[in-house]
């Protein structure tokens, strides 16, 4: 090897078994919050009584918290690995996944809908390295 240039280890049969079903969990927990968001979308439209340019508006916000949150993640990553990022990206997309329902006006809402879209843009960078 050339200067400067450091060997990757070799990582275990239960590592590689473990990091698999970590992934495999990650991809679930995403699954399972845009397919328990999707259904609700109308009913939010419906109670903020929004006009559909509006609304949508509000929706992109959710993008913007992942597009904004993805580079931040990156650094973490590296700094701190992607099964502590995933695993914090995770809980907090959990947790966050109600705020949108509890807003009051269509400024909360897309407010309530950055921090899912930052930790479900986070979980994405958290996972790739071990897709």
């Amino acid at each position: 090897m050339s200067a400067g240039v450091t060997a990757i280890p070799a990582i275990s049969d239960a590592a590689s078994a473990k990091a698999r079903v970590a992934v495999a969990s990650y991809f679930f927990v995403f699954g399972f919050f845009i397919g328990s968001w999707a259904p609700h979308i109308p009913l939010a439209k419906e109670r903020l009584a929004a006009s559909p340019g509006w609304f949508g508006a509000a929706l992109l916000c959710m993008g913007l918290g992942a597009v904004l949150a993805m580079p931040l993640a990156g650094v973490l990553v590296g700094r701190l690995g992607s099964a502590r990022i995933g695993f914090i990206s995770a809980a907090l997309a959990s947790l966050s996944l109600p705020s949108p329902a509890f807003a009051s006006d269509l400024a909360a809402f897309a407010a309530g809908l950055c921090v899912p879209g930052a930790a479900t843009g986070s979980l994405d960078v958290a996972r790739n390295p071990h897709s």
